[in-house]
């Protein structure tokens, strides 16, 4: 049971990783859209 417990913990570790630089790629992307707005032609 160790083993198996061990695993889930593995995962979530890595999903909660994944989502965390998801996040944070979404949050650099919107800052830099703020910083750096579209030019109107």
């Amino acid at each position: 049971m160790n083993e198996i417990q061990l695993g889930l913990l593995l995962m979530a570790y890595g999903l909660v990783g994944t989502f965390v630089a998801l996040a944070l790629f979404f949050l650099i992307i919107k800052l830099l859209g703020k910083i750096f707005p579209e030019k109107n032609k």
